[in-house]
């Protein structure tokens, strides 16, 4: 599965993911600190910010990549499903994400505009063809799908796109230690 969110692109850490990011040495890395490593809970996942795509409103994160999601608005977030979740559900004015410094050496403070990131939403999922901005698993079970409580998009959007295919290669999501 995966959640857009203004434009981050959240992902569970998984062996197929890392596989898709063959070249990348953040990616291994957080593999080979995060692999055979026990999740405390059934339903855990290891959150990982793959990438950010780029617009206006989320200037000056463009460079952030693979690193993992410590908690979202002050709560810690246990899976991808549930950070889709926090999303939808939020009011306030602001989306405060904390994510872990590769190295430990304390955490990276995103901050972005809830009304901007909702108001670019159909833009930044059109200009990368992608249909809908989170496919999850939401009762743990089954096939990822959109977010049943989340309105429809603005603008319509294509039903399938060339961005569909690379994203089942990725919603092979079963996180590492289970």
């Amino acid at each position: 599965g995966y959640a857009i969110v203004g434009g981050l692109v959240f992902v569970p850490l998984s062996k197929p993911w890392v596989e898709l990011k063959a070249n990348d040495k953040n990616a291994w890395g957080l593999m080979k600190s995060h692999f055979g490593e026990a999740l405390p809970e059934e339903g855990r996942q290891l959150v990982i910010l793959s990438k950010v795509l780029a617009h206006p409103c989320n200037v000056g994160y463009h460079t952030l990549s693979n690193v993992v999601l410590d908690s979202f608005n002050s709560a810690p977030v246990r899976n991808v499903a549930e950070l889709a979740m926090a999303v939808a559900r939020c009011t306030s004015e602001m989306l405060v994400f904390e994510f872990l410094r590769p190295g430990g050496d304390g955490k990276e403070l995103v901050m972005l505009s809830r009304q901007e990131c909702h108001q670019a939403e159909a833009e930044i999922l059109a200009q990368h063809l992608i249909a809908t901005p989170c496919m999850v698993r939401e009762d743990g079970l089954g096939d990822p799908r959109p977010l049943s409580e989340q309105p429809p998009p603005a603008a319509s959007l294509p039903a399938a796109s060339a961005s569909d295919d690379a994203g089942e290669a990725a919603t092979n999501d079963a996180p590492f230690g289970m």
